[in-house]
């Protein structure tokens, strides 16, 4: 079963691939066939994260938000179904990056 943190990170992934993609020197035609490619595939996974994790976003950019106050993250944690997002904080210090 493909969890919450393997789609995140997935996802991560192709965003990086996609700016890397944008700032190649690539003939219109072919930076836009390829930009395409690339964001179906980036939407695949959102939807994925949400399938496993209604909202999934929306609990991120939370968990992600500077001006949280922790009792609101207490109470995220309560809700979620999945531990996962527990560690997207930890993540984030650590050089990750929030987005879609």
């Amino acid at each position: 079963m493909r969890t919450s943190q393997i789609v995140f990170g997935e996802r991560q992934h192709l965003l990086r691939v996609l700016d890397s993609v944008e700032r190649s020197a690539l003939p219109a035609s072919r930076l836009d066939q390829e930009r395409r490619v690339i964001e179906q595939l980036i939407h695949a996974r959102t939807q994925e994260l949400n399938r496993i994790n209604p909202g999934w976003d929306e609990k991120v950019g939370t968990v992600l938000s500077a001006e949280v106050k922790p009792d609101a993250l207490d109470q995220l944690s309560r809700l979620l179904e999945r531990p996962g997002l527990r560690n997207i904080r930890g993540f984030k210090q650590f050089g990750g990056k929030s987005g879609r």
